[in-house]
């Protein structure tokens, strides 16, 4: 799955409000990752993306990170792929910032024809 290519034109959204393709559920979910990572609560619309474990998980880890010092600098990202089968992804995101190394284990599953973040596992 090639995640880096530029659609020209938005997804059209599943009618439940979830994605009907894993690229478009991954990069929203691994926004949000970033975003906790930072110290930032996840979107609300990661609801539609994301099991309540997913989020109670990302809460958790954006407070906590709101207590640790911020390094300054640029932070990079690289993410990991691995398709189970037709309905599982599994996805490495290696965040490296300046003297810190964060890795996010993820799980995604297809139901009913949409993709939803089922497990992460900050490490």
């Amino acid at each position: 799955m090639d995640l880096t290519r530029t659609v020209s034109h938005p997804p059209m959204p599943h009618p439940a409000g979830r994605a009907q393709r894993p690229d478009v559920c991954l990069k929203f979910v691994v926004a949000c990752i970033l975003a906790a990572m930072q110290g930032h609560s996840p979107a609300p619309a990661l609801r539609r993306y994301a099991s309540p474990d997913v989020i109670i998980r990302l809460e958790q880890h954006a407070m906590a990170a709101r207590s640790r010092p911020r390094p300054a600098g640029q932070s990079r990202h690289q993410l990991r792929l691995c398709r189970v089968n037709e309905r599982v992804l599994e996805v490495a995101l290696v965040r490296t910032s300046p003297g810190r190394v964060r890795t996010v284990a993820l799980r995604m599953e297809r139901d009913r024809g949409s993709w939803q973040a089922r497990f992460i596992q900050m490490i």
